[in-house]
Formats: C-alpha cells, sequence, structure tokens
C-alpha cells in the first residue's frame, strides 16, 4: 500500500498535533531517563528498575500509538480505523493526565516528565477532536479535518446518488431458466445475491411467474442491477479544471479517481456533483473516473465547451 505524505503536511490539524506529540515525547523520554539514573543513584539499579516501570510503558504506547495513527493517514486508511484511533486517543490522555498529575510537583526531572507530558496531552487532544468530529461540526471546519477515507482540508462531498437494492441475473444454468424471484422468495436484502446452487434449486421448484425467455445466448457472469452504469470513457474531454484540493478516491468505489491539489484534470461532462474526468498519469496514459464538483474549478476549455 502507498503511503502519501504529504496527507500528513499539508493538513494544519494533523501536522501541529504530530509536532507537539514528537516534541512532548522527545523531552519525556529525556526527562524519563534523567529519572531513572537519579533512582538508580540513590537505591540501586535492581530497586530503581522496577520503579518507573509504568512511565517506561506509557512512553512506548504512546509511540506506537503516534505511528500507527500517522499510518493510517498517510495511507488513506482513516475511514475504516477511525473509531479504534478514537479509542486509542482517549486511553492516551487518561494515561497523561495521570502521569501529568503523579509528577508535576516533583524534581526537576520529574516536572520535565510532566512538561512532556503536557506536550503529548494537547497533541493527543487535538487529534481526539478531528477524528471525533464530524465533517459538518465547527470544529472539523476549523481544523481542516480530513474527511473520513478521504485526503486533508475537504471541503463536505456531495452525497452520491442513493443506488436500488441489486438484483443478479444469471444466464441459463443445468437447464434451468432463472425467473423473477423464482418460487416466490423474497429478494436477498441489500443486493447479496443468494449462492447459485440454492438459486439453481429455487428456479427448478413451482413458480407462480412466467419463465424468462432462454438466455443460454447470454454470458453467466452476474451482472449488476440498479447500480452505476460502468464508466465509458466521455468522446470528448475538452474542458479543463483545477482541483483546489487533494482528494484520495473511496477504496470502496472503483469509480472514483484521486488527484492532487492544483492538479489540472480534463472533464468530459460537468453536470451534477460528480463530473466525468480523464487524468493524466506519469507514464503518460489516461486514468478515467468520476471526481467531486466542488473540489474542482473549470479554468479552460478545448474546442466546443458546453
Amino acid at each position: 500500500m502507498s503511503l502519501n505524505v504529504s496527507a500528513l503536511t499539508s493538513h494544519t490539524g494533523h501536522l501541529v498535533s504530530l509536532g507537539l506529540i514528537c516534541l512532548g515525547w522527545l523531552i519525556y523520554f529525556i526527562s524519563l531517563c534523567v529519572l531513572q539514573s537519579n533512582i538508580n543513584a540513590a537505591v540501586g539499579l535492581t530497586a530503581g528498575s522496577k520503579t518507573l516501570g509504568l512511565l517506561w510503558f506509557f512512553l512506548f504506547f504512546w509511540a506506537a500509538s503516534a505511528v500507527g495513527i500517522a499510518y493510517t493517514i498517510a495511507s488513506g486508511t482513516v475511514k475504516s480505523y477511525r473509531l479504534l484511533i478514537v479509542a486509542f486517543l482517549a486511553i492516551n490522555f487518561v494515561f497523561l493526565v495521570d502521569t501529568i498529575n503523579g509528577n508535576v510537583y516533583g524534581t526537576s526531572s520529574q516536572q520535565g516528565v510532566a512538561s512532556g507530558g503536557f506536550l503529548l496531552a494537547f497533541g493527543f487532544l487535538a487529534w481526539l477532536f478531528i477524528f471525533g468530529s464530524e465533517d459538518d461540526t465547527p470544529i472539523a471546519h476549523l481544523s481542516a479535518s480530513v474527511k473520513v477515507g478521504n485526503m486533508p482540508g475537504m471541503p463536505a462531498m456531495p452525497a452520491m446518488p442513493t443506488m436500488p437494492s441489486a438484483s443478479f441475473s444469471f444466464g441459463k444454468r443445468n437447464g434451468s431458466n432463472p425467473g423473477p424471484n423464482a418460487g416466490g422468495v423474497p429478494n436477498q436484502g441489500q443486493g447479496y445475491a443468494m449462492p447459485l446452487g440454492s438459486r439453481d434449486a429455487v428456479n427448478n421448484a413451482a413458480s407462480p411467474y412466467p419463465t424468462s425467455p432462454d438466455t443460454s445466448a447470454y454470458p453467466a457472469t452476474p451482472t449488476l442491477a440498479g447500480g452505476p452504469p460502468a464508466l465509458q470513457p466521455a468522446p470528448e474531454y475538452n474542458k479543463k479544471a483545477t482541483a483546489l484540493y487533494q482528494y484520495e478516491a473511496n477504496l470502496s468505489d472503483p469509480n472514483e479517481i484521486s488527484f492532487r491539489k492544483g492538479e489540472i484534470l480534463e472533464i468530459g461532462d460537468s453536470s451534477g456533483k460528480w463530473w466525468q474526468a480523464r487524468r493524466t498519469l506519469p507514464d503518460g496514459t489516461y486514468q478515467y473516473g468520476i471526481a467531486p464538483s466542488n473540489y474542482l474549478q473549470l479554468v479552460s476549455s478545448r474546442g466546443t465547451c458546453s
């Protein structure tokens, strides 16, 4: 899986949060080393090594959490792990409050541990607000919050059209002609097809519906009915649009395309909230798909424009 580091560096909220976490972790680590050394000198290495075990655990737990969250942002998988991220951020914040409270009034090295904890707490708290807020909330707009599953700094996405429940039609198999919901069996919910063996068994049963004509001339591959049609390249991509924001295509929708902020796309159909676009890849080939209209701005035309 490719990583997009600009997802972190181009988003103010993520960049500030990660900066605070890195700085706080470094201060915490150095102060904890000094504190451990002082305790070892006072009570001995054996006893001292058992004194700060929990603080060392917190150190590595916070590091693992920060690296994991940064990876999900760079890999564009925030949507899949959002709830887990929020849970880990909440746990981190509780650990930090306990650490700060136990060291803020201690020795200079303990105060250094608390200072690092303060910076870590602010960094994790900022991430907690960003990931825990929906895109239409003031907090999300203030921080240019990442659209879950997409790149950061985006406006609200246009809603995808609601698709009817998908039904599947099959070619003739084992001498049976599939009819619509043969045997009076209702459609399987949410667009899921029955297993082929079950479908054939139902089709062979007595049916109140007339059987469909012979479909053996058609391929046996199931065809999604009611879903979006397969994208075909437009005859002419005679418009150009510049990307106002960076966008990462939704992995669950193969029709969407990704693009960078400032990239020029060629537009074939600019009607509706999703435009049909063509993107030129680094190797000179074209990538076709749909792009959200509120991420793009028409800048010029070539040939005849509608």
